[in-house]
């Protein structure tokens, strides 16, 4: 598989999203502008997708995955060929949509608590917690939710939280994210009235984002297409990796059999219709295949 990762190819110009307060509506379509995504400065990049719709990338953290994470999924002695040092560089992020009349977060990072910066980033391209009027989760995993809260109350006090009724239902006491129930819990009393679910396949904010149902690492985990950027959760854990050899799970993906065929779709998905994949755990956050 043919990878390329877009670089900035320009002067970093925060002026970009100023650009996007100059329309009048939003759009969904998947027209792109000639502009390669651009990085402000480390852990902000900014992709413009067109005249009206921009795409941010904000680092919460850059870490490492190990390469024991991987043992036994499917051939250890390649992985050891591959990951000869032990690790290969991954990392946290979150993304951002801009349009007129929306200020849309994609997942949440991991909290400041735990390290992360989700809320320094915003301030470096000129946002507040306050001007996200939607976060939508691609699941709920803790470095997915851990930044919905600040303090035990509402991180982004503004917003509606968007997520799968099918991830939601099993993120309780019993279910198939029960580790994550307390904190869950947390996050619903601390955005109580403002936490939306929503069927498989379905389309949010007049059809500006599509929701694509993705089980595997989580029983919910769904992505959400918006123009040809592809927000892609937890498909990808090791961009070096699995990339590559989609055949390698992670030991975080709750049920292999099915994430591993799941990832190779998407994956296809993306190289088919030349969308741009924007990984949660990928340190180049829009990849094209």
């Amino acid at each position: 598989m043919k990878i390329k990762i877009l670089k900035a190819t320009a002067a970093m110009l925060a002026i970009l999203f100023a650009a996007c307060g100059n329309h009048a509506a939003d759009t969904a379509t998947a027209d792109t502008t000639s502009a390669q995504p651009q990085e402000l400065q480390p852990g902000v990049t900014i992709y413009t997708v067109n005249d009206t719709l921009q795409v941010a990338a904000l680092q919460d953290v850059a870490n490492e995955m190990s390469r024991d994470l991987f043992v036994g999924s499917f051939d250890d002695s390649l992985l050891l060929q591959l990951m000869p040092a032990g690790s290969t560089p991954s990392a946290i992020n979150a993304f951002m949509v801009l349009t007129p009349s929306h200020t849309i977060l994609f997942d949440a990072g991991l909290g400041s608590q735990a390290g992360g910066t989700l809320l320094q980033k915003l301030e470096l391209i000129g946002r507040t917690p306050a001007d996200v009027d939607a976060v939508c989760l691609t699941h709920l995993h803790g470095d997915h939710i851990g930044g919905l809260l600040k303090d035990g109350q509402a991180a982004f006090p503004n917003a509606t939280l968007y997520v799968s009724a099918t991830e939601s239902a099993a993120c309780v006491e019993g279910g198939a994210l029960a580790r994550m129930a307390d904190l869950w819990a947390g996050v619903q009393k601390a955005y109580s009235g403002r936490v939306v679910t929503f069927a498989d396949s379905t389309q949010l904010f007049g059809g500006l984002v599509k929701t694509i149902p993705a089980p595997g690492h989580t029983p919910g985990h769904t992505l959400y297409l918006v123009g040809n950027c592809l927000m892609a959760g937890d498909i990808i854990h090791a961009q070096d990796l699995q990339l590559e050899h989609p055949d390698f799970c992670a030991r975080y993906d709750q049920d292999p059999k099915a994430a591993v065929p799941m990832r190779k779709h998407i994956l296809d998905l993306v190289a088919q219709n030349g969308y741009l994949l924007c990984d949660a755990h990928c340190y180049d956050p829009f990849i094209k295949l």
